[in-house]
């Protein structure tokens, strides 16, 4: 368990090939938050938890934006649309019987 632990604890030198180069750095920072932002933003606009989709994307690429569209923008999105077009104006769902 240690020999696991002390690789796990070992630094890589200042500049060995398996580091990444500042301007790697620089790119990944931007994607992340470019992704974060717009999740913010779009989910904001719909309604959709912004925080949690905001921070979510500011942490990991690419998973937080395929979630989101399936979630939010397709597949989750698309049933809630058609729920919403069964319901009648006055709030009563257009399969529901009527026993008055």
């Amino acid at each position: 368990m240690s020999g696991l632990l002390d690789i796990l604890m070992a630094e890589l030198p200042a500049h060995s090939e398996e580091s990444l180069p500042v301007w790697a750095w620089l790119l990944v920072a931007l994607l992340l938050l470019t992704q974060g932002t717009w999740l913010f933003r779009d989910a904001k606009k719909r309604g959709a938890w912004h925080w949690f989709w905001g921070l979510w994307g500011c942490i990991q690429f690419p998973t937080p934006l395929i979630v989101y569209w399936l979630v939010v923008r397709g597949g989750a999105g698309n049933i809630q649309r058609r729920w919403q077009s069964r319901r009648r104006p006055n709030g009563e769902d257009s399969d529901e019987r009527i026993d008055r």
